[in-house]
């Protein structure tokens, strides 16, 4: 994986990562297709959408080969605060804690 963001980041001549810490899959599709042409890898949340549909990762994908960049699942638990809430309470994908007895 290195070794392709390399070589896309020689061929677009940048290293641009865009971080979209946006609240809807539409929101993220059309901020794809605006700056996938610029960017050498787009940072997802894709478990706090709402719309997540099982066509949203193919859709996204189409765009991430037609401007040549990689995708990155931003998943871990230890983020910022008001991430981490969307991440546990607002996702599509259900989070649970079970604690210890006893």
């Amino acid at each position: 994986m290195g070794q392709r963001l390399f070589e896309i980041m020689a061929e677009k001549e940048s290293n641009m990562c865009l971080a979209a810490d946006v609240g809807t899959g539409a929101e993220l599709l059309e901020i794809a297709e605006k700056v996938g042409p610029e960017i050498c890898l787009l940072k997802t949340h894709v478990d706090i959408f709402p719309d997540f549909t099982a066509d949203f990762g193919s859709n996204l994908l189409s765009i991430a080969e037609k401007d040549n960049f990689l995708i990155f699942e931003d998943r871990k638990f230890a983020d910022i605060g008001n991430t981490m809430t969307m991440q546990y309470e607002g996702s599509s994908v259900r989070v649970k804690c079970r604690r210890k007895k006893g």
